[in-house]
C-alpha cells in the first residue's frame, strides 16, 4: 500500500460540558484499511480508520470516515491480512445503522469548526475533525 490516507483524530462525544475523546475509538489498537474506489489513470487509494478486531475475525470501525463512503462508525467489517501484515477490510459483515455527514468549512481561523462540532455534539452525535 504505497498511497494512503490515514485519518489520525479521534473521535469525541459531548460530556461534562466539553468535547472529549470517546474511549473505545481512543483506545482502538488496530489500523483497518480500506481502498478507496479508483480514480482514472491513478494509482490505488487507501483510507487507514482506527478500529478493533473482534473474537469472531470481523473488525469494528471506531472512527468516521472522511473520505470513504457507506461505512460508518460501529460497522463491523470482515477483514484480512496483506502480505504487508496491514488489516484490509474487505466487506461490511454488519451495518451499525450510523450515518456519517461531512462539512467543509472556510476556516477563518484555527479553531472555525469548534462551534459547529460543540453543538453537534451537544445533539449527542459523534464528532471527528479533520484538517487539511
Amino acid at each position: 500500500m504505497t498511497d494512503y490516507r490515514q485519518h489520525p483524530s479521534v473521535v469525541a462525544h459531548w460530556l461534562v460540558g466539553s468535547l472529549q475523546p470517546l474511549p473505545e475509538a481512543l483506545e482502538a489498537p488496530e489500523t483497518l484499511w480500506f481502498a478507496l474506489p479508483p480514480e482514472p489513470d491513478a494509482e490505488q487509494m487507501w483510507e487507514g480508520l482506527r478500529g478493533r478486531v473482534e473474537t469472531d475475525g470481523t473488525a469494528t470501525v471506531l472512527a468516521v470516515p472522511a473520505y470513504l463512503y457507506n461505512i460508518n462508525f460501529g460497522d463491523r467489517v470482515n477483514v484480512m491480512r496483506s502480505e504487508e501484515n496491514a488489516l484490509v477490510a474487505t466487506g461490511l459483515n454488519h451495518d451499525a445503522l450510523n450515518f456519517t455527514f461531512r462539512v467543509l468549512l472556510n476556516p477563518d481561523g484555527p479553531n472555525a469548526w469548534q462551534p459547529l462540532a460543540t453543538d453537534l455534539a451537544r445533539l449527542g452525535c459523534l464528532v471527528d475533525v479533520m484538517s487539511p
